[in-house]
């Protein structure tokens, strides 16, 4: 094989390794909506998003779907919301380790463990401020089909040991607070528009070995080259 050609394999080699280095991007999508209002004994699942039952309007998170089309990974999550009282401020308390953030009924595994203050300003509503858990979920394929299905997630919380106490979420005085989730992960995929989105990122094994065979042919080529010319 002459110095050219194998110069023109090498190059398209680098390139298809470069096209799988570049095709990964980080994102961010954050949806916020008001909390449910949730005031009662803690069940096995009780809703975070409103689902109109403690408040009438139905309301999940919701995801741009042309951002949700380019996700091909999710990479952590965070949820910030209010609660009334949760005790699960420290090993011992009622639910501390118990509760989880459920997305579309499947478990996060993201523990809600956190001291929940309550601001008392005279003459003013008692303002409960939110708190925010940011973690690596579990079952994080079947999330992101579900957020793919229909561009939205229903948050809800989840207690390991039910009946066991008694919470308020999104309560500030009668007032219902919001709930903001994050989703960071990688996008690259179809945008839904026709566009075809960036190659697969390569695995290690195969940059290696991408990189050998590069590597290989360009010094026989050069070799070959000087014998030539001598």
């Amino acid at each position: 094989m002459n110095f050219a050609r194998r110069g023109a394999i090498a190059a398209a080699v680098t390139a298809a390794v470069g096209a799988g280095w570049v095709s990964a991007a980080s994102t961010s999508l954050s949806s916020t909506v008001g909390e449910s209002g949730f005031n009662g004994g803690t069940l096995a699942s009780m809703p975070l998003t409103a689902n109109g039952t403690f408040v009438p309007d139905n309301t999940p998170w919701n995801y741009a779907a042309s951002e949700v089309a380019q996700l091909d990974a999710i990479n952590t999550i965070s949820v910030s919301l209010i609660l009334g009282s949760a005790d699960t401020d420290a090993p011992g308390a009622a639910n501390f380790d118990e509760l989880t953030l459920g997305l579309d009924g499947i478990d996060t595994g993201l523990k809600l463990n956190g001291v929940w203050q309550v601001i008392t300003s005279p003459g003013q509503p008692d303002v409960r401020p939110p708190l925010t858990f940011t973690g690596t979920p579990a079952n994080v394929d079947q999330i992101l089909a579900a957020l793919k299905a229909d561009n939205q997630l229903v948050g809800t919380i989840l207690d390991a040991q039910p009946d066991d106490d008694f919470i308020t979420l999104g309560s500030t005085q009668g007032a219902f607070g919001n709930t903001t989730l994050v989703i960071n992960g990688i996008a690259g995929g179809d945008d839904g528009n026709g566009g075809g989105g960036n190659a697969v990122p390569l695995p290690p094994a195969a940059w290696s070995g991408a990189a050998m065979l590069v590597g290989m042919g360009t010094i026989r080529a050069v070799k070959k080259f000087k014998r030539s010319t001598r």
